[in-house]
């Protein structure tokens, strides 16, 4: 039995290493043209030689030329460098709005300290981004004293600052004001509780209008109020639309009484819904719309 396994065996490589001669000949004169010689091993090592050539040739392709980019699912260089420069810019400009906000909110803090009677905190913005208190020293002269107390006497028996209670001056009373909106209150103006205007409710996409001449001296938005325009109007009226959802008019243009400036919207984060928050100030303090402009 083991006889014949090896008598196989032997008779299998001997198949294989058997050459076979391949002879060209003419087809007329049936002349050889040429002849060569070869085994079925032979045929395997050149199979076996040509398929790694072809595997070779192919890896320095896709490796060391621009074909690989063809391939589907490999990532474009150039896509992936903009990704990059994309997301080191968004990087750098969120580092420089963080210390803008850093830096307006110490600058007001440092006002609401000088409106207390309080030694200012200024914020110096170093070159290194970071913000730190300067050390400029506030000191109190007698003049700064007896000027903050002359002031307060004076408001001492001002209603408008003391109660809240703003009188009608005599320059308001031939005053025609435009309705900026026309629809419904929901919430009225209340000083008390920190509600300086009254909140109009109206179609979506209603337009509101200028309710005087004047400047427009803020265009901006509000992480709680949202789109905010603001018109500065003569004897020292100024108007404030909020939550709008679309501004018309930009910083320092100027606007006739009733001339569109902005779209009602639901902009900031104060707002519940779509409406009109409307404030109307005087001298500084604050009005009640609803005493000078009839809404509905």
């Amino acid at each position: 039995m083991n006889k014949k396994q090896d008598n196989d065996k032997n008779s299998w490589i001997d198949k294989i290493r058997q050459r076979v001669i391949w002879v060209a000949v003419d087809e007329e004169t049936f002349e050889e043209r040429f002849s060569f010689g070869v085994s079925k091993l032979n045929l395997i090592y050149y199979v076996a030689f040509f398929t790694i050539l072809v595997m070779v040739f192919s890896w320095i392709l896709i490796a060391y030329t621009p074909i690989r980019t063809y391939i589907p699912g490999y990532p474009d260089p150039d896509v992936e460098v903009f990704k990059a420069n994309l997301e080191r810019d968004n990087l750098q400009l969120l580092d420089e709005l963080e210390a803008m906000s850093d830096v307006q909110k110490m600058y007001r803090a440092s006002v609401m300290d000088i409106l207390n009677g309080l030694e200012p905190k200024t914020p110096v913005e170093q070159d290194s981004g970071v913000v730190v208190s300067s050390d400029v020293e506030f000191r109190k002269s007698l003049a700064d004293s007896a000027f903050v107390a002359d002031l307060r006497a004076e408001e001492k028996y001002d209603l408008d600052v003391n109660s809240g209670i703003v009188q009608r001056d005599h320059e308001l009373a031939g005053i025609h004001f435009f309705p900026p909106l026309k629809g419904g209150i929901s919430s009225p103006f209340n000083k008390d509780q920190g509600h300086f205007g009254v909140d109009i409710i109206a179609p979506e996409d209603g337009i509101i209008c200028a309710t005087l001449d004047g400047v427009v001296t803020i265009a901006a938005w509000t992480v709680g109020d949202g789109h905010i325009i603001q018109l500065q109007h003569g004897h020292n009226i100024v108007s404030i639309c909020k939550h709008n959802a679309v501004l018309l008019k930009e910083l320092g243009e100027e606007v006739k009484a009733g001339e569109p400036i902005a779209i009602i919207g639901n902009s900031g984060e104060h707002s519940t819904g779509s409406h009109l928050h409307f404030e109307l100030w005087y001298k500084g303090s604050a009005l009640n719309p609803e005493n000078f402009i009839v809404f509905e």
